[in-house]
């Protein structure tokens, strides 16, 4: 009787690899999905409850055939939680060539998060997540990544460039716009640190995700088109867009573009 699964997954040595962390909804999900539409990626996603990601668990269901890797169990802020996700990544295959760090949270317990009532163990959590936790995870796939002369691209926000900082919702979203612009500086200083990996900086912009759209709403005077953001999947092809692109590669290390390809003011 003829089997009924689903076909063998593409030979490694096929295809590129690439991980995301924060796979299971948003932006993580869509850049899972458009990797695997591509053709040209092995794809393991990571997040921090795999059995309760139903969208991903789904796509893996049915991509199973077209490169996708089980998800993989990874929580940015514990340490030995980025060593196991390591280990299952290393039992599969020698070498990576693209990690996405895109697992980040925003402000959850005060989304607006004016600078005058900031408190102090918001802006601890965020780091932990949003810059800590990205360190964590590329020291943790350092090994793999050099074996593959791999990208480390870490989701940015236009919210942590500095000299922006008096024109764009000047005043809000304390903790994560601080988050945002030290996983800047520490993009700019692995590229500076580590050659045999390439390190670059992407800027979702204003997307239409859950996240996005429920913190834009709560300053006041932001444009409806803004708070609204900008369609998932136009945003993630953009950003893969500029990874493909050979300016992605050694010579352009530490530096920072929008999603349509252009450089973003620090």
């Amino acid at each position: 009787m003829a089997s009924t699964s689903n076909p063998p997954l593409i030979a490694a040595a096929d295809k590129r690899v690439a991980v995301v962390t924060g796979a299971s909804r948003g932006i993580g999900l869509e850049l899972v999905r458009q990797l695997l539409e591509s053709g040209e990626w092995r794809v393991v996603p990571t997040c921090r409850s795999p059995a309760e990601a139903r969208e991903l668990l789904a796509l893996h269901e049915a991509g199973r055939h077209v490169g996708m890797e089980a998800p993989v169990q990874l929580d940015v802020t514990d340490a030995a939680s980025a060593n196991r996700a390591v280990e299952a990544v290393s039992a599969l295959v020698p070498a990576i060539q693209l990690l996405i760090n895109n697992a980040a949270m925003p402000n959850n317990h005060d989304p607006q998060d004016h600078v005058l009532n900031t408190a102090p163990d918001a802006m601890t959590e965020l780091f932990d997540v949003n810059c800590t936790g990205v360190l964590r995870v590329t020291h943790a796939f350092l090994p793999l990544l050099r074996a593959g002369r791999g990208v480390v691209a870490n989701l940015s926000s236009t919210l942590g460039s500095v000299s922006k900082a008096d024109s764009i919702s000047p005043g809000y979203f304390t903790a994560y716009r601080c988050s945002k612009a030290a996983m800047n500086m520490l993009t700019r200083t692995l590229a500076a640190g580590e050659p045999q990996v390439t390190f670059v900086l992407l800027q979702p912009g204003a997307v239409a995700t859950d996240m996005g759209r429920a913190a834009r709403s709560t300053i006041p005077g932001m444009p409806p088109d803004v708070v609204a953001g900008i369609p998932v999947d136009q945003s993630v092809r953009g950003m893969l867009r500029v990874l493909e692109r050979d300016v992605a590669r050694g010579k352009d290390s530490g530096k920072n573009f929008l999603c349509d390809g252009s450089q973003f003011a620090w």
